[in-house]
């Protein structure tokens, strides 16, 4: 494990999901420069964004190159702003 990433059970990922005029959500990541991803629901768009997140944060960490400042490991107590599709 490189000196710039640390053992942790995850991190805070803030995650921006915009509704494309085509019909597409698209999510990005001010935690995360670099993290795309779009799906067909927001719900998807959401699951691959973390497929994503984690596929960035490892290869940072396998290359010894730092993770963002704004990107927080978890602690014992955090909050998850979630939607509901109803």
């Amino acid at each position: 494990m490189s000196k710039h990433c640390i053992e942790t059970a995850g991190y805070e990922l803030l995650l921006q999901i915009n509704l494309l005029p085509e019909g597409k959500y698209l999510a990005t990541s001010t935690s995360l420069p670099g993290l795309v991803a779009q799906g067909d629901t927001w719900e998807e768009t959401e699951a691959i964004a973390r497929d994503v997140a984690k596929q960035i944060i490892a290869l940072k960490c396998e290359r010894g190159q730092p993770l963002p400042k704004s990107l927080k490991p978890l602690s014992s107590h955090f909050e998850i702003k979630t939607a509901i599709a109803v």
